[in-house]
């Protein structure tokens, strides 16, 4: 997969590749943005790639869990949703806090 890196033009292909990646799994586009807006969040506050991110949350079940859970989810603050989902991402073997 292509990486682009340090520019604005980086952030808008690394936000169209992540888009593309979980419109293959969510159901609406509502859904879409909010993972979209999640997934930018942590990976703002752990300074890491959305790409990575992205990847991370995939393979320690944190994706999965904002689709199973997206109901319930998104109506809490954000704070607490990347609580959440970091939580899942411990319990399945991540090392993000």
């Amino acid at each position: 997969m292509k990486r682009v890196e340090g520019s604005a033009l980086a952030m808008i292909y690394s936000n169209q590749e992540l888009k593309r990646m979980i419109n293959k799994i969510m159901d609406t586009k509502n859904e879409s943005y909010y993972f979209i807006m999640i997934i930018n969040m942590i990976a703002k506050k752990h300074n890491l790639s959305i790409y990575d991110t992205y990847q991370y949350l995939n393979q320690y079940k944190g994706i999965r869990f904002l689709h199973d859970f997206y109901d319930v989810e998104h109506t809490l603050n954000t704070d607490d949703v990347i609580d959440d989902v970091l939580a899942i991402c411990n319990k399945n073997g991540g090392s993000l806090k």
